[in-house]
């Protein structure tokens, strides 16, 4: 199974939207997917026609001391979810002092496999710029280490490039991460103009596929479907098309 870890500089980059849209790609590929979502904001599920008043979840299960395996849902075809899961006040104190040898043997467990096999973890983990306990970081260096692909959902707005560029610890952080722009709009000056700045100073890491600022994303979201489900003749539905297949293209001689 390869993996797949996608994460934005800061909260509201997009990495969401990039990993359940990625894995719909994937499926329109043939390849079976398992989308795990390391995100207290418990969104990617909402992408994968979970009902968002579902409260369950890995860390959910993790917490009450119950096998997280239950909480996969299945999104559609061969893709299949698992959520972070909803923590109320207690639950989530009991999970930030969770120890770091649970977290990251949850880590081993889920890149293991389990019945039925996937070919693609897509992990979308939390931003750079976010603050985690040690043990959620050790968990997070686990999936991030045995990586195929790390991906940077990069949106070409002034706040992502200051931050890449003058943040030393958040440019550490994206040493070992593909730049992905996502919501790149030519039409808006700024954007088209900061779009090429990243071309430009972050060139050798840039992914040579730009998803942009189509509609039918923030659509398909709202109607808790992948834009495949929704738009499928979007251009968005181009793009993570051709996104899926850069993954896999980029790959090619790495053993599953």
């Amino acid at each position: 199974m390869r993996v797949v870890v996608v994460r934005s500089v800061r909260g509201g980059g997009g990495s969401s939207t990039v990993a359940a849209n990625l894995a719909a790609a994937m499926q329109q590929l043939g390849y079976s997917c398992l989308l795990l979502d390391l995100c207290q904001s418990n969104d990617l599920r909402l992408h994968a026609s979970v009902d968002p008043c579902e409260p369950d979840g890995w860390a959910r299960r993790l917490v009450a001391d119950q096998a997280w395996e239950v909480a996969v849902f299945g999104a559609g075809g061969s893709c299949r979810v698992i959520p972070f899961g909803e923590l109320d006040g207690d639950a989530y104190e009991r999970f930030l002092a969770f120890p770091q040898e649970a977290l990251v043997a949850f880590a081993e467990q889920v890149q293991a496999g389990f019945s039925p096999a996937a070919d693609w973890l897509i992990v979308d983990a939390p931003p750079l710029v976010s603050q985690h306990s040690a043990a959620f970081e050790s968990m997070l260096h686990a999936f991030s280490k045995s990586a195929s692909l790390r991906l940077l959902a990069v949106p070409p707005e002034a706040p992502a490039y200051t931050s890449l560029r003058f943040s030393t610890r958040v440019r550490n952080a994206a040493a070992d991460y593909h730049l992905l722009l996502n919501r790149a709009a030519p039409e808006v000056a700024i954007n088209r103009d900061l779009s090429l700045v990243f071309r430009q100073e972050f060139a050798s890491r840039m992914v040579p596929i730009r998803i942009g600022a189509d509609s039918a994303l923030a659509e398909a979201f709202a109607s808790l479907r992948t834009v495949f489900q929704y738009s499928p003749d979007s251009e968005a539905a181009r793009e993570f098309h051709a996104l899926a297949i850069w993954c896999q293209a980029s790959l090619v001689g790495e053993r599953s």
